[in-house]
């Protein structure tokens, strides 16, 4: 589980991932102006790392906020499987297979075209994600 803006940094997710989880869940407070990452980041997050994503938001207003609701669940692949609507509160279902999970390796067409996005990764490029901020 990560919370809230942790979603907006990709590299949350993947650790996650490279430590075994099979579903990865964001609690969150999206207020008006956050629909973007309602609309794009799970279902972006999911078929990253091959796992399912959930984010589950809040409807209404507290303190002058409004909260866009947007819930959601996304499949291995980033098919969003079930999204909930901006007003009322709503309870998601979706059938989870963690064997989706995990299966990194993915055959399209075999010999050809192979992805695996944790074993394809180059961390050897990776240098300046785990530098301090601040440097360019």
């Amino acid at each position: 589980m990560h919370i809230c803006y942790d979603g907006s940094f990709p590299e949350t997710a993947r650790v996650l991932t490279l430590l075994g989880a099979d579903v990865l869940v964001l609690p969150t407070n999206w207020p008006t102006h956050s629909e973007c990452a309602a609309e794009h980041m799970i279902p972006t997050r999911a078929m990253e790392n091959t796992v399912y994503m959930m984010a589950v938001n809040r409807v209404g207003v507290e303190s002058g906020f409004r909260f866009i609701g947007a819930s959601s669940i996304a499949d291995p692949s980033g098919t969003i499987l079930a999204r909930a609507g901006a007003e009322a509160e709503q309870t998601l279902f979706a059938d989870i297979d963690p064997v989706r999970s995990r299966t990194k390796h993915l055959v399209r067409v075999p010999g050809r075209h192979e992805v695996n996005r944790i074993a394809d990764r180059r961390p050897g490029f990776y240098g300046p994600l785990v530098e301090p901020n601040g440097r360019s």
